[in-house]
């Protein structure tokens, strides 16, 4: 089974993941996150303003101008980014292919267990901040450095 995000859900995460590895320190240019993130400039720019829309990120205009977070990364969500970016509210039946009957009997037969799973991929998300992540993935990579010298 996969469990993979879209690509704007991908790139938003790429994008906030580099915001608080720089949180505090000044705006950046589109063009720096998107060559640090990897993330097309034109694509980065659509995913940045529904970043904005969220609340997530301030943008600022001019020659000094850049983006920021406007949160703490230690308050900020892996859920709350996917959610400005991508649907995450089900749509479809996972069996049918089509909206569930949310009246008792008419569930299909793996209702119960999938909504089981989706609530708990949504508690892991939203227990998930970005200071976390940045801290995780920082202390594994000197963990990694220093083994391999």
């Amino acid at each position: 089974m996969k469990v993979t995000l879209e690509k704007s859900g991908d790139y938003a995460v790429r994008a906030i993941l580099y915001l608080t590895t720089h949180h505090g320190a000044g705006r950046r240019k589109n063009r720096e996150i998107a060559e640090a993130t990897h993330v097309p400039s034109p694509f980065l720019a659509r995913i940045l303003a529904r970043l904005v829309k969220a609340g997530i990120v301030k943008a600022t205009a001019g020659q000094d101008g850049g983006y920021e977070l406007i949160r703490a990364p230690s308050e900020l969500s892996l859920f709350d980014v996917i959610a400005a970016v991508e649907d995450v509210a089900p749509r479809e039946c996972v069996l049918r292919n089509q909206a569930c009957v949310e009246s008792g009997a008419r569930f299909c037969a793996v209702h119960e267990a999938w909504s089981a799973a989706r609530d708990a991929l949504h508690r892991e998300l939203t227990a998930t901040s970005f200071a976390a992540l940045v801290q995780k993935r920082d202390s594994s990579s000197v963990r990694t450095r220093s083994t391999s010298a």
